[in-house]
């Protein structure tokens, strides 16, 4: 149809649409109209539709029904959320979109061209902008359409939004008549969510949702009285207060502060107990890690790891997957956790795993964190290892990125060093907020030859060290040193408490017997301590004898 010949003068453009917009999608005059190409996904021409003067349509007979874009497609096309491929019903919608410099793909109908677009959107991030065709409240047949082609390419696409024209204006086109322009478009894109696949055996067929592959019931909920619900029980913590079978747990603290440090000695007392776990578990454990796996075969030898009970994920690429990689990727976990019996999976970091690329999109966010809640339903914990932001953050607002990821997790669990400024600090301080009352809301963990050790809040903490200070102020002779003696003596290298906390440290000392007490405490009968030694039992205050009771420890 190429050779037909020229004629003088040029059809008569739809309404919005410039000639050079109209060209570029390849469509040439026929008569007092025009011929458009739709195409394959390979940019092939595989029809041709009539657009006549009167306004009216067709479609040359002999050919196929495909997709109308300005060819060849762009490799870079939609490789951001913020400048995403548009997809609209019709040529003339399409060929307006381009004009006001949008990368826009038109289909042919309501809800065809699924195969193409699917095919030529792949790994993209896409907006569909959807004909205001609502009549009596109810969806028309394009709003159903968008929805249904979106809810398929949110499948395979990096991510997928729905908008809809200005109220009172049908589409796009008219949207651009009526004065609106690219920036318009991209902002009201920036609002709205991201598109989740609905569940399997949900599809639309010109507009209709099909059951096939639903309960009998129809239903994909049931109703229960408060009163059915299983008693309320302790959750079956992996790492107590912090990582529980059937939670998502999101761990977050600055680079190279230790984060995974951590979490290899908290793995291995999981499998042996003591340290940071109280009971050992058996149930594998699934990585999903950034490092190579190398730097885990070396934490596997020294710290004597099970290697039979960790489980190491390994990925065709360190590149981000798309939306439907990450649907695979999750998948195939959750059938990994129901076929191993895995009790936790780790992902270190988030990142670098999932698909989001705009970190503070809450909607795009969400859509990749709610299939996490397949794993945590199949019975295993999940462990969300990321980074904070640049300015860091306090009361569980540290993660970088959209609040919608400590929002969706059951516990937020902040590392941050207890001394920030000293590179060789061996203590961390661990920040807990949750759904559990049994999530501790702040500890201190000590890294030692052994792995970490538990010391107990800040404040329990800054007592120990005030203990330890002042073990080696005390003597054994003399008649002692009262706490405002104790304080002058205080070195300059240690932190020196208030005398009220000092007093606290004192007292308790020596109810644990580390060392004495003698005195009234009154005015003129200050309390005095020392060192242990034999003094006489009567120079000490009635039941606080000279020596560490059995069974405290000596701390």
């Amino acid at each position: 149809m190429a050779d037909r010949d020229p004629i003088e003068s040029t059809p008569t453009l739809p309404a919005g649409v410039t000639l050079a917009a109209w060209q570029a999608i390849g469509a040439v005059p026929d008569g007092d109209g025009w011929r458009i190409p739709e195409r394959s996904a390979d940019g092939e021409v595989v029809g041709w539709s009539r657009r006549f003067a009167n306004g009216g349509k067709g479609f040359v007979a002999g050919g196929h029904r495909g997709l109308t874009y300005a060819a060849p497609f762009p490799s870079y096309a939609g490789s951001s959320a913020s400048d995403p491929v548009v997809v609209v019903e019709g040529q003339s919608d399409m060929a307006a979109g381009y004009g006001a410099g949008l990368c826009v793909v038109g289909r042919p109908s309501a809800t065809g061209g699924g195969d193409a677009l699917e095919a030529l959107l792949k790994g993209r991030h896409v907006l569909f902008v959807a004909e205001n065709d609502q009549k009596d409240g109810k969806p028309g047949p394009g709003t159903i359409g968008a929805e249904g082609l979106a809810d398929r390419l949110a499948r395979v696409c990096a991510s997928v939004r729905i908008i809809h024209p200005p109220a009172g204006v049908k589409d796009l086109r008219a949207w651009i008549i009526n004065g609106g322009n690219r920036d318009d478009v991209l902002a009201e894109a920036g609002e709205a969510p991201c598109v989740v696949p609905k569940p399997d055996g949900i599809r639309f067929d010109s507009g209709q949702p099909s059951r096939k592959g639903l309960p009998e019931s129809n239903s994909l909920i049931s109703i229960v009285p408060l009163a059915d619900l299983a008693p309320a029980t302790e959750p079956d913590w992996v790492w107590p207060g912090y990582v529980a079978r059937g939670a998502v747990t999101l761990f977050t603290s600055l680079w190279k502060a230790g984060k995974t440090t951590l979490l290899s000695y908290m793995l291995r007392d999981a499998y042996r107990g003591g340290g940071l776990v109280n009971k050992p578990t058996t149930a594998p454990t699934l990585i999903y890690s950034e490092e190579p796996e190398g730097i885990w075969s070396q934490r596997r030898d020294d710290l004597a790891l099970p290697g039979e009970s960790i489980l190491f994920a390994r990925r065709p690429t360190f590149a981000k997957p798309n939306a439907a990689e990450w649907l695979h990727m999750i998948d195939q976990t959750r059938q990994v956790i129901e076929d191993r019996g895995i009790g936790l999976v780790v992902f270190d970091t988030l990142p670098s795993l999932w698909p989001v690329v705009d970190e503070n999109d809450a909607g795009e966010s969400l859509a990749a964190l709610a299939p996490l809640r397949d794993l945590t339903n199949a019975g295993a914990a999940v462990l969300l290892v990321c980074h904070p932001k640049k300015g860091d953050g306090s009361q569980g607002t540290a993660t970088r990125g959209s609040g919608a990821l400590p929002g969706f997790v059951d516990v937020i669990l902040e590392m941050r060093r207890d001394a920030p400024d000293d590179a060789n600090d061996r203590r961390r301080v661990l920040r807990a907020y949750g759904r559990y009352e049994s999530t501790p809301a702040e500890q201190v963990i000590e890294l030692g030859a052994d792995g970490y050790a538990i010391i107990g809040d800040r404040r329990e903490a800054r007592a120990r060290d005030a203990a330890e200070v002042v073990a080696g102020i005390l003597t054994d002779s003399g008649e002692g040193a009262t706490v405002e003696e104790i304080h002058e003596q205080w070195p300059g290298g240690a932190e020196r408490p208030g005398i009220r906390t000092l007093r606290g440290v004192l007292n308790r000392g020596a109810t644990d017997g580390r060392w004495t007490r003698s005195g009234t405490g009154n005015r003129n009968d200050a309390h005095r301590y020392r060192a242990l030694d034999s003094i006489p039992a009567n120079q000490c205050l009635g039941a606080e004898v000279n020596r560490i009771p059995e069974g405290v420890p000596n701390w």
